[in-house]
């Protein structure tokens, strides 16, 4: 298994998720990551023995990571939302104010001239492990350049090649003719596609590659047993009987915390003793702690940081938003949805299938801050309504998002694919 982080998120929670469950008895595991200690603290593998972990120096635009061993850990938390540090050529152009629209073409040029040199690393890195099924998980699509580089090395170390694209792939950039070249190399490479929903399924398709090579596994979630759990808001000082809603993200453009910041005024008349608590870092959270302020309402919204576990936020929660731009399906979502809190959320990519409208909570346009409001108020202030999403919420999850069902459908997608050439049985996946 490889996988590219650039922070702490969901996709590095799926990552850990799969390594963790995987029965040595069956599958023998091996994880490549980059030599970021913080993601080797984040995946825990001290409670998976068996997985044997490795490191590859991969180049990557954006980001700057350690190069000096996985077993130098830095002091950092490796909690939800830390981010690594930016590149040289990225903290240049930030400081040079550069365009996103030019930042955005830069990064795009420097992640296809790195296959090359990445595809040479990882083809050493897998070569001496014969290989019967590589998975490599992707944040997005085209996403980091050194998983597109990946599944281009397994094509001549590994058997079969799957890759999971986490978010919504995005629309094909001003480098067209180079995408629609890597993208018919990544489509001949790939055995399978993993999705958890049906729209980052169709947006795949619409860059070209084939639906009958897509298999959507919706996610599954870590979860800890429903309940009410009144100290939950004393542990996190909170007020007893104050609304109280939670945003759980990491703080990047798209993930439109600045909609919740603006929403408040308004929660707040309406609502007096409302806290919007929104949990997580990245390059936006100085941003805005500065939009609260000019908003008039610092007092009301709390920012904590990034997070190692989300269950006392959850479980203080009358409800959970998230408002962004694009998406995969959230697995934080799927956690809220886990203790029965009612979601508010943008109807963006593979959300409909958790978040059912006027059920399990409402969907709404992305940038809207008046939906929102409007959202929020009729569960803040309708009991009847509260108690039923609720409910409805916890069955949603209970039926289709537990980590068992998730775990079972990758488990056999290896063994299939294993099995298709004939092998007496699965190892290093």
């Amino acid at each position: 298994m490889y996988s590219y982080a650039p922070r702490i998120g969901g996709a590095e929670s799926y990552f850990r998720d799969l390594a963790h469950a995987l029965e040595p008895e069956v599958f023998e595991v091996h994880v490549f990551i980059p030599p970021w200690p913080v993601l080797a603290q984040f995946l825990d593998l001290e409670k998976a023995p068996d997985v044997r972990l490795h490191t590859v120096n991969v180049v990557e635009p954006a980001t700057a990571l350690a190069t000096n061993g996985i077993e130098d850990h830095s002091p950092s938390s490796a909690s939800f939302g830390t981010e690594a540090r930016h590149s040289r050529a990225r903290r240049i152009a930030d400081a040079a104010h550069l365009p996103t629209s030019v930042q955005r073409l830069g990064h795009d040029a420097l992640r296809y001239l790195t296959l090359p040199v990445n595809r040479h690393r990882l083809v050493d890195a897998f070569a001496p492990l014969d290989l019967d099924v590589l998975h490599v998980v992707n944040g997005g699509y085209p996403g980091a350049a050194s998983a597109l580089a990946a599944v281009l090395a397994g094509r001549s170390t590994a058997s079969h090649r799957v890759m999971t694209v986490c978010s919504t792939a995005m629309p094909r950039s001003i480098l067209e003719p180079v995408e629609r070249q890597v993208d018919r190399r990544l489509a001949d490479s790939l055995d399978c596609l993993i999705v958890p929903a049906e729209r980052p399924a169709t947006a795949l398709v619409n860059r070209g590659f084939g639906r009958e090579s897509i298999e959507i596994i919706p996610w599954g979630s870590r979860s800890i047993p429903y309940g009410v759990d009144p100290g939950a808001r004393e542990r996190l000082d909170l007020p007893a009987d104050a609304p109280v809603i939670v945003c759980l993200a990491n703080f990047t453009p798209t993930k439109g915390q600045a909609v919740i910041v603006d929403a408040m005024a308004a929660l707040v008349a309406r609502f007096p003793g409302i806290r919007a608590i929104l949990a997580g870092d990245g390059p936006e959270l100085p941003a805005l702690r500065e939009r609260a302020v000019a908003r008039g309402v610092a007092g009301s919204v709390l920012f904590t940081g990034s997070f190692s576990q989300p269950w006392d936020l959850l479980r203080a929660a009358d409800v959970f938003v998230l408002a962004s731009e694009i998406e995969g399906l959230p697995l934080v979502v799927l956690e809220a949805m886990s203790q029965g809190v009612p979601v508010v959320a943008t109807d963006v990519g593979g959300m409909p299938e958790a978040v059912i409208d006027n059920v399990t909570g409402f969907l709404l346009p992305p940038r809207d801050s008046a939906a929102l409001t409007t959202a929020i108020t009729r569960i803040l202030s309708d009991p009847a309504v509260a108690v039923r999403m609720r409910q409805a919420a916890l069955a949603r999850f209970e039926q289709r998002f537990t980590m068992q069902r998730m775990l079972e459908a990758h488990r056999d997608l290896y063994l299939r694919l294993a099995h298709s050439r004939g092998a007496p049985g699965l190892t290093q996946p």
